[in-house]
């Protein structure tokens, strides 16, 4: 029993949960704003459940693919697939199972568009992100980080149907998501630098020092708070969902400044941690907003 219980266990932090629910509040905000705080209860469960097993597949492929690499990191040798708990083709055809029931679940009880965007997200994320860009350029998390940016815009079309595409609200929701990205793991970078030059992974902050990748983070800051703003100037959202934002935005640069200055690893983690935060409250602010 003990052996089932932790092989359901691997099986469960081959999906990397703690992202998956981060992907869940953006396409929660998508979903509440697109229906105008009155989000339908059944069609809303099928796009959350569909858009969990799409990115629980992806994140699995990315751990087979991974392995040597993370068995080279001492953050993730300990993973499933590199301490062989679990097989790479078992992980393989668990991953390939979860895209294809992500896929049918979507297509058959929301619409083809959503299932459509969201396998093709899973794609974009395994062979661009994880097979190219990671181990080829220090722009690999901002050109790869794209496929996290589509939990939004699927939500949105599962709930508007193919004309919501033309919308500019779920394009500024998936351009927030992409500044966020790269300063969100730049951050993380500074704290793993050493597992990442041990696994030969051309992350910005080991190929070109603290100087360069805090001067980005900070900009990038500033970036997806005037997203932020012309994203409510285009949007349906009242200054409620504006002044919290604004706030939200001075913290998170705040603490980016801050790594700016003191190029430390204290500083990063402060960063690093603020950004999860950063980020889910503007879907929050977004739900808040609507229904109000």
């Amino acid at each position: 029993m003990n052996n089932f219980r932790a092989y359901i266990s691997d099986l469960i932090s081959l999906t990397k949960p703690p992202i998956i629910s981060l992907l869940l509040v953006t396409a929660t905000g998508a979903i509440f704003l697109a229906s105008n705080g009155r989000p339908p209860l059944l069609i809303t469960i099928y796009i959350l459940i569909g858009g969990t097993l799409g990115a629980a597949g992806a994140s699995v492929i990315n751990n087979v693919i991974d392995r040597n690499i993370d068995k080279a990191m001492i953050r993730t040798s300990e993973r499933a697939v590199p301490s062989r708990r679990i097989t790479p083709r078992s992980a393989l055809v668990y991953g390939i199972l979860l895209n294809v029931f992500s896929f049918m679940l979507l297509n058959f009880t929301v619409n083809f568009i959503s299932a459509f965007l969201t396998i093709f997200a899973s794609l974009f994320y395994i062979f661009i992100y994880t097979i190219y860009l990671k181990p080829r350029t220090t722009q690999n998390i901002v050109i790869g980080g794209a496929a996290g940016c589509f939990p939004p815009v699927i939500a949105w079309v599962g709930i508007t149907g193919y004309e919501g595409l033309l919308n500019l609200s779920p394009w500024f929701m998936f351009l927030i998501v992409f500044l966020w990205t790269p300063p969100h793991f730049w951050a993380l970078g500074i704290l793993m630098k050493d597992d990442y030059e041990r696994a030969n992974i051309p992350m910005l902050p080991v190929v070109h020092g603290m100087k360069r990748v805090t001067t980005e983070i900070f900009v990038y800051s500033i970036l997806i708070s005037l997203t932020v703003i012309l994203f409510w100037f285009f949007s349906t959202l009242g200054l409620v969902f504006l002044v919290l934002s604004i706030i939200n935005g001075l913290v998170y640069s705040g603490f980016c400044y801050k790594l700016l200055i003191n190029r430390d690893r204290i500083s990063a983690r402060k960063s690093y941690l603020y950004s999860l935060l950063y980020l889910a409250l503007i879907f929050l602010f977004i739900i808040i907003d609507t229904l109000i």
